[in-house]
């Protein structure tokens, strides 16, 4: 974390505390449009992308019986890959205007949002071909961005 995401944090359990008490928090009224560069920095959300991705979802992917027993598991970490993929392509947020960047990203969220499916449809084969979309557009994204 931050110093931001740690007064934020602070800020949010106090709502809480004042919620159970019975109190009203005294919340902003929302913007339209999240900032999301001032919310959380890239890196740890590239982090969890690659936990979400490569130690969670290849594994569970790696046989019929491993997608079986994580079906939930399987679709959490793809609504949340995919919802990180739309993330880290706002403005604010390193190459959020570059075309190719956020070619691979909107193929993440694609990826992603169509394992979610697979898992609610039972069906693996088009789980596995969701997951090899989601590991391509991750290794051109790695290769084109990270060097």
């Amino acid at each position: 974390g931050t110093d931001q995401s740690f007064r934020e944090a602070t800020q949010r359990k106090q709502d809480l505390t004042d919620l159970i008490r019975g109190d009203r928090p005294e919340v902003p009224k929302a913007k339209p449009q999240t900032d999301w560069s001032q919310v959380a920095d890239r890196p740890p959300l590239m982090r969890r992308m690659e936990l979400a991705h490569q130690d969670r979802l290849t594994k569970w992917l790696a046989s019929r019986d491993e997608f079986s027993r994580n079906r939930l598991a399987i679709r959490h970490e793809a609504q949340l890959l995919a919802v990180l993929g739309e993330i880290i392509r706002q403005e604010g947020f390193d190459y959020w205007d570059d075309e190719t960047y956020n070619h691979f990203a909107l193929e993440l969220s694609q990826a992603a949002k169509d394992l979610s499916a697979a898992v609610d449809n039972t069906n693996y084969a088009s789980a596995r071909d969701a997951g090899a979309r989601a590991t391509k557009a991750c290794s051109g994204c790695h290769e084109d961005y990270r060097g």
